[in-house]
């Protein structure tokens, strides 16, 4: 008999809404449908967006290239952008005065970092402390901090020093 579980879970408490961040920094622009309320992204005046589970594209001329696609920038002006990015992350806190982000990793040092490929990942990625969750939803407020009322998740957490991302594994049988 073997078991295991693919990942942990965390308890899950606050909703970390990035894009409503990089909205009040003015990188991000967006608005939202009147009749269905879902926010409608303006690709090609945002500079940075967050995106699957812990990614954040940045763009300075726009996020959405001439072919539709985004693509890697590089540059004085794209470094500036990504520093200002990071700085602004850095010093994010809570009405408590807790930051959310544990690590922000350049994308590429994901791979020697975080074991992750080069094409698979943004910018930035960014690790969250646990009880903190990423969120990519926007809203007219532009509120940044909001009550989960999901329970627990696995996304975007560093597990080497949370237990609670720990997967068991318990084997039993003969000659075990």
């Amino acid at each position: 008999i073997a078991v295991t579980s693919d990942h942990g879970v965390v308890p899950l408490h606050t909703l970390v809404h990035l894009n409503n961040l990089f909205a009040r920094k003015g990188w991000l622009e967006f608005k939202i449908d009147t009749l269905t309320g879902e926010p409608i992204i303006d690709w090609e005046k945002s500079k940075v967006v967050y995106l699957k589970f812990g990614n954040v594209y940045i763009h300075p001329s726009g996020l959405h290239g001439k072919d539709g696609n985004w693509h890697r920038a590089s540059g004085q002006v794209y470094e500036k952008l990504r520093r200002d990015v990071i700085a602004a992350l850095s010093v994010l806190r809570d009405e408590g005065g807790i930051a959310p982000v544990m690590k922000i990793v350049k994308g590429e040092e994901a791979k020697k970092r975080l074991r992750l490929p080069l094409d698979r990942v943004g910018d930035l990625i960014v690790a969250n402390r646990p009880g903190y969750g990423w969120d990519e939803e926007m809203s007219q407020d532009r509120i940044i901090f909001s009550r989960s009322l999901e329970t627990g998740y696995k996304q975007a957490i560093l597990s080497d020093d949370c237990p609670a991302m720990w997967s068991p594994f318990i084997v039993m049988g003969p000659g075990v």
